[in-house]
């Protein structure tokens, strides 16, 4: 491994972009409202919590585009046991 200097390391962090403006471009081009109704519909039909993985592939929708609804749509998110545990649970505000 060699070294990396300080200005090509600082020139790559400029370059990247933070995740809430990737969560924005995403949002502003799709249809946000119609992924919130489709996340409350697949939760009101189910009527008890369900795993995130399981809306994901319930919904057929991409985990970035499930979680963009999740958050913007006001819904109950709740991590049970280890932090590391996948174990994320979803209901219905």
């Amino acid at each position: 491994m060699g070294e990396i200097s300080k200005d090509a390391v600082l020139e790559f962090v400029d370059e990247l972009e933070s995740g809430e403006e990737v969560a924005l471009k995403v949002s502003h081009v799709e249809d946000v409202g119609a992924w919130i109704g489709a996340i409350r519909e697949y939760l009101e039909e189910a009527k008890v919590a369900v795993s995130f993985m399981e809306l994901v592939r319930g919904l057929e929708m991409p985990p970035v585009t499930v979680l963009i609804g999740l958050l913007l749509g006001g819904f109950r998110v709740e991590q049970q046991g280890e932090f590391y545990s996948q174990s994320i649970w979803v209901s219905h505000g």
